[in-house]
């Protein structure tokens, strides 16, 4: 399958998913205040160029000119439910806890190519349909319009000086309820958090240290079951790191939210003139092609190697085509062994920027996907986490 037909059929399929959800079966589906500056409207664009494989974009990059319309800040929020959308709209509050909690609000992919797609980074229809659909609540009332199915969720212990990552599963209220940390096997993948030491610069931003290996779910639809292999897609992220991210004086906020990219109708009009969210923090990872190549897409049907390569699947295995050595044959612009671009080609530089608000993390007694056990897979982990399911207990690499 070739570029322009892997898009035509994600873009068909994410499509037909949205109106599906309306009826209810979506099938896509030491801190310190920033000072880092803020994007008012009116700024122009902050380049997202990471420099190429193996860099990190800006921090608070911004593909949209700011140029807002005028109609802008007229959706009627409801405050008492969903925060103040002057600050980031926190479902929980931070500001008298010794840890933090959040779940991520916006996450900009702006490589490997073939997941930014055409049009430019934030206009793809992976990142539109898939990325961003998922990530906003399925609450109108908050300002969004997606399926909330796809979490990512953060548990900073600044104390500790480190931090606890990884995906939840769609959650019944994110508002009382909450989120918990998916572990559960699926197939080959053990999907568990994983915990990393932190550092701090001087505005107070954190950085990670490396995660060996963060497979993160992105679930497609929250009313399919999280248990379900074809209701997920892993993103597979080795050596994984959170680049300063800052978090705000009240300790609810990573970046903030822009109500002047809403009209009445509570849409974005044009995302790339203005956006709901400026991200106030950076990640980079590697995607192996052999670890992608075990991550099949119900959704098309083929496994994220040939997403990621652009290039036709094996008519059997959907995946990757080999050589007769057993060796995928498409190359990428990363070496996961040298750590250099361009080196051995086995794999693709993942890099985003996100936005995160304060959520409440729950212990997962009440979700068994969050107890650990699942599928009768092999296992292929790597994140050394622990399946106690506390909250940021998991153990560190």
């Amino acid at each position: 399958m070739k570029r322009s037909s892997t898009y035509l059929l994600l873009g068909s399929v994410a499509l037909a998913g949205v109106a599906a959800f309306t009826l209810s079966a979506s099938l896509t589906s030491c801190i310190t205040e920033h000072a880092r500056p803020v994007v008012e409207a009116g700024a122009s664009a902050i380049d997202c160029d990471s420099g190429g494989p193996g860099g990190f974009p800006a921090a608070n990059c911004d593909p949209s000119d700011n140029s807002c319309p005028s109609t802008g800040g007229t959706c009627p929020i409801d405050t008492a439910k969903c925060g103040d959308p002057n600050t980031c709209l926190p479902l929980a509050d931070n500001s008298k806890k010794t840890t933090f909690d959040f779940r991520l609000r916006r996450l900009l992919i702006t490589s490997p190519p073939s997941l930014v797609g055409t049009g430019g980074v934030g206009l793809g229809l992976v990142q539109t349909t898939v990325i961003d659909l998922g990530v906003d609540l399925h609450e109108i009332e908050c300002g969004d319009k997606g399926t909330g199915a796809f979490n990512w969720i953060l548990h900073v212990d600044p104390t500790a000086s480190n931090i606890t990552t990884g995906g939840a599963p769609p959650s019944s209220n994110p508002f009382t309820v909450g989120y918990c940390f998916y572990r559960h096997q699926l197939g080959q993948l053990d999907i568990e958090p994983a915990q990393t030491a932190i550092t701090y610069d001087d505005a107070g931003a954190f950085t990670t240290s490396p995660i060996a290996l963060l497979n993160v779910p992105v679930f497609l639809s929250p009313d399919a079951g999280a248990a379900d292999p074809a209701n997920v897609i892993i993103l597979p992220l080795r050596q994984a790191v959170l680049k300063q991210a800052l978090v705000t004086n009240n300790n609810n906020c990573i970046g903030s939210y822009n109500l002047k990219a809403l009209g009445q109708s509570c849409t974005v009009a044009d995302p790339s003139s203005c956006v709901k969210w400026h991200t106030a923090g950076s990640l980079g990872a590697i995607m192996t092609l052999e670890d992608a190549d075990k991550v099949p897409l119900s959704i098309l049907p083929e496994t994220l190697c040939a997403l990621l390569t652009q290039t036709s699947p094996d008519p059997t295995t959907h995946g990757c085509m080999r050589d007769g050595s057993n060796k995928i044959m498409a190359k990428g612009d990363y070496c996961s062994t040298s750590q250099k671009a361009g080196d051995c080609q086995d794999s693709f530089w993942l890099s985003a920027v996100f936005a995160a608000s304060a959520v409440n993390i729950n212990d997962g007694s009440s979700e068994p996907t969050c107890q650990g056990g699942g599928g009768d897979g092999g296992t292929d982990s790597g994140t050394d986490a622990s399946t106690d399911g506390g909250t940021g207990d998991a153990s560190g690499d």
